[in-house]
């Protein structure tokens, strides 16, 4: 099992894309994007959340219809066939939720007249002053 990630670890990852961002000392503005709270907050995240798990348990109620019916190997031919499935529509969902989040937080760059986009996984630990710009909340209210 994997070590879960340290603050400290996260802190240097976004301070290292920020210092990257902004290329040394120009006075541009960089607009960071806090991935954990879109998934938390945002009321589309949500959806593509609830959708998932909603076609999961219709996946299990069939199933659990199936079992006994069919004999073994056809059974679990269709749990695995529905494995893929919900991992096909899984993927598709999560590209389409990042195609939208960095088509709007684009939108917001421009309007604000900064930089780039930083989008970080983790809670943002370190900005630097008067050069980050947080947008999350502005994004989150634009994923209706």
């Amino acid at each position: 099992m994997r070590p879960a990630p340290s603050h400290r670890g996260a802190v240097t990852l976004v301070a290292a894309a920020l210092a990257l961002a902004l290329g040394g000392c120009s006075p541009a503005r960089v607009a960071v994007v806090d991935s954990e709270r879109i998934l938390k907050e945002s009321v589309r995240a949500l959806s593509y959340q609830q959708r998932l798990s909603e076609r999961e348990k219709e996946m299990a109620l069939e199933l659990q219809l199936l079992a006994g019916r069919l004999p073994a190997a056809d059974f679990q031919a269709r749990r695995n066939q529905y494995l893929k499935e919900l991992q096909q529509m899984k993927v598709e969902l999560e590209e389409r939720l990042n195609k939208e989040v960095r088509e709007t937080a684009g939108q917001i760059v421009k309007e604000k007249g900064l930089r780039t986009t930083v989008i970080v996984k983790h809670s943002v630990l370190f900005a630097l002053p008067g050069r980050t710009v947080d947008i999350t909340h502005e994004v989150i209210a634009r994923l209706r």
